[in-house]
């Protein structure tokens, strides 16, 4: 996968689909870390004697086991805790950090692109799949119980990793990873294949067709749909110029894809990869002695090390050439409507070099001026109430970039398309300069001066605790996710003087609290200095229907000129006959390539396989009050969390209000025992006194429990006593009333804006949401899951808290506008999109015929007008999520359910709100999970018993909820009185060009332990994974998907068949079908199958292991239920016909995921998503695969609609 550039530290841009990172909007955030675990079980282990002395007699330049000392990392206390090493032989970079945890393993390479083909990328996938050394790489890591992850940054490729299989396994895990990245045999063949080539695809007519794919194109493709990736492009250019290592896209973008040879792959890999230019950052706890640690390491080095070459650094960058000073640029996004958001962006050029102390401030500065709630420019451009220009924009955000000349980004999220211009761009930055300019010439003491520091300071006190949290949590290397967080927290610290560095910061946060301490104006002459005086380049991206016809068209385009070039060289008349010629000489490619793959003997499974879901957690239950409670001990934890998670059981009437239920408690500000706390004024004391405050819903589809958790957390006792009664603020006192109606409808405007901007993100982010909606057919569920419904409900509550409550002729005067608006029901689509950009922008339209309701508009009163303006948007953004089968009716529903929300009002709305918070927020309902050393859970008991005891009492939930009517089925039924049999349906996805399948059926849970089912587990586990025989791995390298495979989710009781970016659906989902009936039985693949059995939570964190048990037990599953069932897994092992009876279930098992396979499943979910080429293509295939009468019924946003009940 590829990672931008800045992921660490804005809201995250992700260029591909596997590993999304948790979103922020900081800048001086910490690095990012991962899980955290435990070295010695749930007791988190000790330090063992010796081990300080061990790294504490470290000195510059010392020779140590064939390495030579380079740097000494120091904890928050200045004890030593890691250090960077040179591998004397080979050059090798080693950061060893002792943390008690599972040892893991982070191999990062120098991989500065050459320019914009993407080699570093398309290196990744090839080192990981291809050639026998790449393949063997995950079969081999599935038989040590190992988890890797792999990521392409803008200049350095990651390969990280870890194993729970203990400390012994790590060291052939780790040699195997060196080994496949320096000595790769993936063939020229394969490289093409990769990257991008031309397949067969053949119709259910018989008729072949070509397609363009490949797995890092196609992956490129889709991630340049996305508007921050064009965003950031064009950024880079203006920053850099066009020609510049670090403005060039290491993923690949899709024109020069398209020109990689495998010569040019070759070339970066020779350059690049070899031992010298490489490094690794390990966690290891203080049971590994470092010489140990040493010796081993040296020993993998020393056997591997192949070639030398020359290192590759920031040093051997050229100077960067900038565009003109203060260049604007508006960029397209493709997208098929022209009313969607994009994001905006400022620039400043690349011409800082600033040392620890100034670059922490400048970061600090910069997130007190464009960050939360508090700071200068979500005032000035996102508060309603403060605003100085209206852009619509939901967030502003900031970024100092620690690349070449540290150049500095303020941005914006969700602005308003038709603000997506070089005037407003260049308003926007008028504005910002100005505030800049305000900041710089505030006099001593001014009061302005004096609370803006005091934002700062919260900001030195918050990014302490965050470095604190950071050493204590182990860093999760290995799983899905973990970023370039240490990663560049080193970087960053090797460019820093001096052999000791403190992994905290702590003086560069002594010097910037002195310089915030000392009198003046700290920020007069810095912000000259730090070049934020110069006028900053502007960028913006924009939807463009013209762009998404365009690209399809020269997709077209290419393979009509493919198609010609291969009828020229066959010499063939027509393109069947060529076609025919072309699909038989790939396929004997293909075999050629499939017969030289060479095959291997797995090793065992592990002695000891992990037995229970967390072998090593220690925990116990009881009760408080009357609420359960679990606790979870982990000895070395400074930090203790508590979270209270409250089942859901809310009448039909008040669920529309679960959607903002989360938000409002959480970011609405609080009453203190009648003193209102403003939303920005609590954000600043959450900053300064804890480590967590959050409330979210969680959910388990196979046991109908849904919770709404509000949990807290600190570093140390006193601060977790102080997130306790935030905790206890939060549930029982938001505020709510009409005095902060702007604050709370600032809140609905930003996270409405966030759920319809879903889909334009990466696929696993979003994709298996709707399909859970569609599988669950819940109310209670869509209301608190699915962000379709969930975006729904948001756009009702706004309406409901639109309307002035002390102006009932404003509320009088739009319900009737509503009223004749609906009347425009008759016109067309195009019509009616000229209708409602009239409306939003309080204009005329061009058509005569539309005049009756734009006429009616401009006649409205002044309170009235922005009513009227702001329908004219939300029709607008609508109308893309309706057929056109329905529109009329839901534009009448739309029109009526804004005129019957709006006269609901403000006052009855947050009655409701309230009413619900009362029905939730009850000690009978409430499990109470709270994870922590014991002497922390012992003082803490006082504060937990009385937070439960303010709670009300209510009544418990005596069983799960049932599944009501089918809610979503019957909204098709309902457009479509056809649609009787719903057993295949697809998401229309108009603004992409790729496909996704997210199928599921029934498969085998804990409880099932018959032979039967264990027989069917195993055989599920057959082809998932990534091992060399995988389907992912097979998918993937046909270029057919990006990330997909078979997966059981024996915690969930399903089985699932996903696959996204696919070039062609049905192509995708023909070849999976194909590898599948021509597989052979293999005893190998069956020993893989029981490897597979044996996952584990040990490698993620404290606060997640404690969550994840407590709701396992919550849901009935016990560790003695987990270990049942794996003893019969390893019973069945010994079976000495496993692989037969495993492959001769296969069909079975498989087909209920895949459709023309085997039998599909009556209770099975057949979900794919598309623009309309898939869904024709994919329509075309269930014809002739499963049969004719197989019917597939599109889907659209409106169909996830609950609606008010008019």
């Amino acid at each position: 996968m590829l990672r931008h550039r800045v992921l660490a530290m804005i809201p995250p841009l992700v260029l591909s689909s596997c590993c999304p990172p948790a979103p922020t909007k900081t800048t001086t955030t910490v690095p990012s870390g991962g899980g955290s675990t435990s070295g010695a079980g749930g007791g988190g282990g000790a330090k063992a004697p010796g081990e300080d002395e061990a790294l504490g007699a470290l000195s510059e330049g010392k020779k140590v086991r064939g390495f030579t000392a380079t740097a000494l990392y120091l904890d928050d206390a200045d004890k030593p805790m890691g250090a960077r090493f040179m591998h004397d032989a080979t050059g090798f970079t080693f950061d060893y950090l002792r943390i008690e945890t599972a040892p893991q393993g982070f191999i990062w390479v120098n991989s500065f692109p050459t320019g914009d083909m993407g080699e570093p990328h398309t290196q990744e996938h090839l080192l990981l799949g291809k050639g026998d050394r790449g393949r063997k790489l995950g079969s081999f890591e599935a038989m040590a119980l190992a988890e890797s992850s792999a990521f392409t940054a803008q200049w350095r490729t990651a390969y990280h990793f870890h194993t729970v299989a203990g400390q012994d396994v790590f060291w052939p895990v780790f040699e195997s990873h060196i080994d496949a990245l320096l000595n790769p045999d993936y063939t020229d063949e394969e490289i093409r294949r990769e990257v991008r080539n031309f397949g067969v695809d053949k119709g259910d007519d018989g008729k072949l067709r070509l397609e363009e794919k490949g797995t890092v194109y196609n992956e490129m493709v889709r991630s340049f749909e996305s508007p921050e990736n064009n965003l950031w492009r064009e950024a880079g250019h203006l920053v850099y110029g066009t020609k510049h290592p670090l403005s060039w896209d290491s993923g690949g973008y899709p024109d020069a894809i398209r020109e990689m040879t495998p010569q040019d792959i070759r070339t970066f890999h020779q350059s690049a990869y070899h031992l010298a230019n490489m490094g690794m950052i390990g966690a290891f706890p203080s049971s590994m002695k470092l010489e140990a640690v040493l010796d081993q390491t040296s020993a993998v080095l020393n056997k591997v090390a192949g070639r030398k070459g020359r290192v590759m650094s920031e040093a051997d960058l050229p100077k960067p050439a900038p565009a003109a000073a203060g260049t604007v640029k508006v960029v397209d996004y493709p997208y098929a409507t022209t009313t969607n958001p994009g994001p905006m962006m400022l620039v400043w050029p690349a011409t800082r070099k600033l040392d620890a102390t100034e670059r922490t401030l400048l970061g600090l500065f910069l997130d007190s001026f464009a960050g939360d709630e508090a700071t200068n420019l979500y005032k000035k451009l996102i508060d309603s109430k403060t605003r100085t220009m209206d852009l619509g924009a939901s967030g502003v955000w900031s970024y100092l970039s620690s690349d070449q000349g540290q150049p500095v980004y303020v941005g914006l999220s969700g602005v308003k398309s038709d603000k997506l211009d070089d005037k407003t761009i260049t308003d926007v930055r008028s504005l910002v300069m100005a505030e800049l300019e305000r900041i710089a010439k505030l006099p001593d003491g001014d009061p302005d001066l004096v609370a803006f520091n005091e934002r700062v300071k919260s900001r030195v006190i918050d990014l302490r605790r965050q470095y604190a949290k950071f050493l204590d949590t182990p860093p999760g290397f290995g799983i899905r996710g973990t970023g370039e967080g240490w990663n560049n927290h080193l970087l960053n610290l090797q460019r820093e003087p001096g052999f000791k560095k403190s992994l905290t910061l702590r003086p560069a946060l002594a010097n910037v609290e002195a310089i915030l301490a000392a009198k003046g104006n700290p920020w007069r002459d810095r912000l000259k200095t730090w070049g934020l005086t110069e006028t900053p380049f502007g960028v913006g991206a924009k939807p463009s229907p013209a762009r998404r016809a365009q690209l399809d068209g020269e997709r077209k385009g290419r393979i009509d000129t493919e198609l010609a070039a291969l009828q020229k060289k066959y010499g063939t008349k027509d393109a069947a006959s060529t076609l025919a010629k072309y699909e038989q000489d790939y396929d004997a490619e293909t075999k050629r390539m499939e017969d030289a793959q060479k095959g291997s003997e797995l090793p065992p499974l592990v002695a000891t396989p992990p037995m229970t879901l967390d072998d090593g957690l220690i925990y116990k239950t009881g009760t408080v009050g009357g609420s359960s409670a679990f606790y979870a001990t982990f000895e070395s934890m400074v930090s203790a969390r508590v979270q209270l998670a409250f089942r859901l059981a809310v009448p039909e009437d008040k669920q529309m209000y679960l959607a903002s239920l989360p938000v409002l408690m959480s970011d609405a500000g609080v009453i203190d025992n009648g003193t209102p706390i403003p939303a920005d004024e609590m954000k600043e004391r959450l900053r300064k006194e804890i480590l967590e405050l959050s409330v979210y819903f969680v959910d388990n589809p196979k046991t109908n429990r849904i919770e709404l958790v509000v949990a807290g957390a600190g570093n140390g006792l006193g601060e977790t006593k102080a997130a306790v009664g935030w905790m206890k603020r939060v549930m029982l006192s938001p505020d709510w009333r009409k005095e902060n109606l702007p604050r709370l409808r600032d809140l609905i405007d930003q996270r409405l804006t966030a759920l319809r901007q879903r889909m334009l993100g990466a696929e696993e982010g979003w994709v298996e949401d709707p399909r859970d909606a569609w599988r669950m057919q819940s109310t209670l569920y869509g209301h608190t899951s699915s962000f379709l419904t969930r975006a729904h409900d948001m756009h009702r509550l706004r309406w409901q808290l639109s309307a002035d409550p002390n102006d009932a002729k404003q509320t009088d005067e739009v319900v009737k506008f509503l009223a004749l608006l609906g009347d425009a029901k008759s016109l067309k689509r195009a019509e009616l999109v000229e209708l409602t950009d009239a409306l939003a922008k309080g204009g005329k339209a061009k058509a005569a015929k539309l005049a009756k309701w734009t006429d009616a508009a401009a006649k409205l009163s002044a309170s009235a007008k922005p009513l009227a303006a702001q329908a004219g948007k939300d029709l607008g953004a609508l109308l893309g999520d309706i057929p056109d089968s329905a529109l009329a009716m839901d534009w009448t529903y739309l029109c009526k359910q804004m005129s019957a929300d709006l006269k609901v009002g403000a006052p009855a709305a947050l009655a409701a709100l309230e009413d619900l918070r009362q029905q939730v927020v009850v000690s009978a309902r409430a499990r109470i999970v709270e994870v922590g050393s014991t002497a922390n859970q012992q003082a803490l008991a006082g504060d937990v018993d009385s937070l439960v005891a303010a709670l009300p009492a209510g009544a418990p939930i005596k069983a799960a909820a049932e599944h009501g009517p089918q809610v979503f089925r019957q909204r098709l039924l309902d457009r479509d009185p056809k649609a009787k049999d719903q057993t295949f349906v697809g998401l229309f996805a108009p603004s992409t060009s790729s496909g996704v399948f997210v199928n599921l059926a029934p498969n085998v849970y804990y409880t099932d332990t018959s032979d039967d089912a264990i027989y069917n587990y195993l055989a599920s586990n057959l082809y998932t994974g990534h091992g060399a025989h995988s389907i992912f791995m097979k998918t993937w390298a046909a270029g057919l998907a990006y990330s997909n495979g078979l997966r059981p989710r024996i915690s969930e009781g399903v089985l699932t068949y996903y696959a996204e970016r696919c070039p062609l659906l049905p192509q995708t989902l023909r070849f999976v079908i194909d590898q599948l009936k021509k597989a052979k039985t293999d005893p190998n693949i069956g020993r893989y199958a029981i490897a597979k059995a044996f996952d584990s939570r040990v490698a993620i964190g404290f606060e997640e292991r404690a969550s994840a048990m407590a709701a396992n037990l919550a849901d009935g599953v016990t560790p003695e239920i987990v270990k049942t069932f794996r003893q019969h897994v390893l019973d069945a092992a010994k079976n000495g016909s496993l692989a037969e009876t495993l492959f001769g279930r296969m069909e079975s098992v498989y087909g209920k995921v895949l459709p023309g396979y085997g039998k599909l499943d009556p209770s099975g979910v057949y979900f794919v998503i598309g623009p309309e080429k898939q869904m024709a293509a994919y329509q075309d295939y269930l014809h002739a695969a499963v049969g004719k009468t197989a019917t597939l019924h599109r889907l659209y946003p409106r169909d996830f609609w609950i609606p008010a009940k008019l």
